[in-house]
């Protein structure tokens, strides 16, 4: 549609005829959805004819849906933005939760290492402790039966020493 139009203004050699071509391929832009060239061809008509009021209408109309386009385009493209940063943000938190949790799941494997260290510690030293004490009183058992021997050992040599002198008595 828009060549036929185009053809027409471009063989017309009445302005009036170019104009309402011009006029009406700016229409069938429109449609198209082709907003900006839509508002090069309604110029183009006002420029032969500045009395068509159609022409200035539709001109005044499809600049305001264009602006409304824009600015919701521009919403749409800034709430997109929002919702991104917001999704990073809940992606960083969720992030930073997981290191927290693993964070606290290796200082709670750190505190049970560390218990069952000191556990270990308090057995070694109980342990030691034992052996020590056994060692003592191995030491003591030990003085013990050498003080009995010893006093066994007193007491033969003295039962021995009154065979000796029982024995070294003259018989008369």
């Amino acid at each position: 549609a828009v060549k036929g139009y185009l053809d027409i203004a471009a063989s017309a050699k009445d302005a009036g005829l170019q104009g309402k071509s011009l006029y009406n391929c700016g229409n069938a832009l429109y449609q198209q959805g082709k907003l900006e060239e839509s508002i090069e061809y309604y110029k183009k008509a006002l420029g032969l004819n500045h009395d068509d009021q159609d022409a200035k209408h539709n001109l005044e109309f499809v600049q305001e849906e264009l602006k409304k386009r824009k600015s919701e385009a521009k919403k749409t493209e800034q709430k997109q933005q929002q919702e991104q940063q917001q999704q990073k943000q809940d992606e960083n938190k969720q992030q930073q939760n997981q290191q927290n949790d693993q964070q606290g799941q290796q200082q709670e494997q750190n505190k049970q290492q560390q218990q069952g260290e000191k556990k270990d510690q308090e057995k070694a030293a109980q342990q030691q402790k034992q052996k020590e004490e056994q060692a003592r009183a191995g030491e003591q058992k030990s003085e013990e039966q050498k003080q009995a021997q010893g006093q066994l050992g007193t007491a033969d040599k003295k039962e021995g020493e009154k065979k000796d002198e029982a024995q070294a008595v003259p018989q008369q």
